[in-house]
């Protein structure tokens, strides 16, 4: 949802949005014993663990589902025809569930987890825009290097309704 309206005089521009998302897979692991799980080291292997074998190891399944849930903000205030102060955040709960089986395919209540994730990140700075083309920005992001993005638009008044993407 986008919401066009003057704020103390100024032309503001503020989205709200939301995302939802979910995952499903299922993995195969193949190694024999929980204690090398499924890494061997390419230029070392321990050669301890490995051995004549009397055909293939069952595998062992790990059903895994991801669920997200956000919302997020954006908010692009036009202090002057050239400059625009840009905020937004980002907030997510995240649920990971990996459900484990052992080789026989019973459950394996040791090695399956539930884990809730609680991300939050959040972006503040200014953005120049020059006559042309060209677009100075300076921002911090609590997420790391900002995505590029193309928040000042050329002036054409048919592209004045076009709405901002999303964090």
């Amino acid at each position: 949802m986008m919401i066009d309206r003057l704020v103390f005089g100024f032309d503001n521009k503020l989205l709200l949005g939301a995302d939802v998302n979910s995952t499903y897979f299922i993995r195969d692991r193949g190694f024999p014993s929980a204690s090398i799980a499924d890494y061997v080291d390419a230029w070392n292997p321990n050669q301890s663990y490995w051995g004549v074998y009397p055909g293939e190891w069952p595998i062992r399944r790990s059903p895994t589902r991801i669920d997200n849930y956000a919302a997020l903000f954006e908010d692009v205030l036009a202090l002057c025809s050239d400059l625009k102060l840009v905020t937004g955040a980002r907030y997510e709960f995240e649920r990971l569930d990996r459900v484990n089986y052992n080789q026989n395919g019973t459950f394996s209540n040791t090695t399956s987890f539930r884990r809730n994730f609680h991300p939050f990140n959040f972006r503040v700075g200014n953005l120049r825009c020059d006559q042309g083309d060209l677009a100075l920005w300076s921002i911090y992001d609590s997420e790391g290097p900002d995505r590029l993005c193309d928040l000042c638009r050329q002036r054409d008044p048919e592209l004045e309704s076009e709405q901002l993407a999303p964090i």
